[in-house]
């Protein structure tokens, strides 16, 4: 589950600094900060990590990644779409 370091970023922050409590994303290797997550972590989770739902259900199987490119395309479109 969630480790850190080599040049990665927090997606929250955008800062690739305190590596030892930036988690990657065990589907699509995502950083982010212990501090940065929603709501915040003392510490590292046991097992997988993921940084969303799509990720998580990706992982699970549920999702194949061109679904999770058309999803973020529908998500994208949608939120400017006119109602």
């Amino acid at each position: 589950g969630g480790g850190g370091g080599g040049g990665v970023q927090c997606d929250v922050c955008g800062s690739g600094g305190d590596a030892a409590r930036l988690l990657l994303c065990d589907s699509c290797d995502t950083g982010r900060h212990l501090r940065c997550c929603d709501p915040p972590l003392a510490r590292a989770p046991r097992g997988d990590w993921f940084c969303g739902p799509v990720c998580e259900r990706r992982a699970k199987g549920e999702l194949l990644e061109r679904d999770c490119e058309a999803t973020d395309d529908r998500i994208g479109a949608g939120a400017f779409a006119a109602g």
